[in-house]
This record gives structure tokens, sequence and C-alpha cells, in this order.
């Protein structure tokens, strides 16, 4: 899928991993605004936690990543496995109050 915003703050809401998938079908978004939009991961991430660009750690509960490049990837059961990920276009600087769980 391939996801664009408007002009104003956009909360790009995700229900379940399944909506996006691993490599190179992963969903897009066009136009992420650091610091102004939100990527919402509540209804399946509670208590998640944002690593920045470290590996994910099997045992430390859900985690996102977030690469130079501009990949977003979940480990939802915190098994160190990626099992969504994300394109935000032109890798904008990512911080964890740009997430919401």
């Amino acid at each position: 899928d391939i996801m664009t915003g408007g002009g104003n703050a956009d909360v790009f809401v995700f229900v379940a991993a399944a909506q996006s998938a691993v490599g190179s079908k992963r969903d897009q978004i066009v136009d992420f605004k650091a610091g102004i939009d939100k990527l919402d991961f509540s209804a399946f991430m509670a208590g998640g936690k944002f690593i920045g660009g470290s590996e994910f750690t099997a045992g430390n509960g859900p985690q996102i990543r977030y690469t130079a490049a501009g990949i977003v990837s979940g480990d939802v059961g915190g098994d160190g496995i990626t099992d969504f990920q994300l394109n935000l276009l032109g890798a904008p600087i990512l911080t964890a109050g740009d997430i919401l769980f």
C-alpha cells in the first residue's frame, strides 16, 4: 500500500501487523512529517518500545526499530523477529514521540 497524509498533522493507524508485509512488499508512507505526524500501533503493540536503529532483543516485549534508510520494523511478540515493515519515503528523523503504542 502507498499512504499519503494531508497538509496538517496526520495519524497513520495500523490495527494489525498483517497489514504491512516484510521486505519489498512493505507499505510506504509518502509524506510522513516527523514531529507532526504519528504512527499508531496501539491496537496491537501495547507497551511497545522505540529502539532507534538498534537490533531487536528477544524477551524485551514489542519493539519498533528505525533505520537511516527510512525503514520502520516491528517485532510484535518480543521474540526478536521482524513481523512487519513500513517505508517512510525521504527517511525523516523518527523519534519515540512520533509513535503511539
